[in-house]
């Protein structure tokens, strides 16, 4: 695997895990760990690390 590859799964494993902690906290940024979204709708590689995450999680079965 390629470091950058590696860079993107990480970034949106973390943006997974941050959008369920908000959906848990019923959107209330105050009440979980990151109040900034770690790959925020302007990140110009959201895209990229939102495929790159989902396509780890098929490898693993988890998605």
């Amino acid at each position: 695997m390629r470091k950058d590859k590696g860079k993107q799964i990480a970034r949106d494993l973390e943006q997974r895990l941050y959008e369920g902690d908000l959906k848990a906290a019923s959107g209330d940024i105050k009440k979980v760990a990151n109040r900034q979204n770690p790959v925020g709708g302007k990140n110009p590689n959201r895209d990229k690390y939102l495929a790159a995450a989902d396509e780890y999680l098929k490898t693993k079965g988890i998605h």
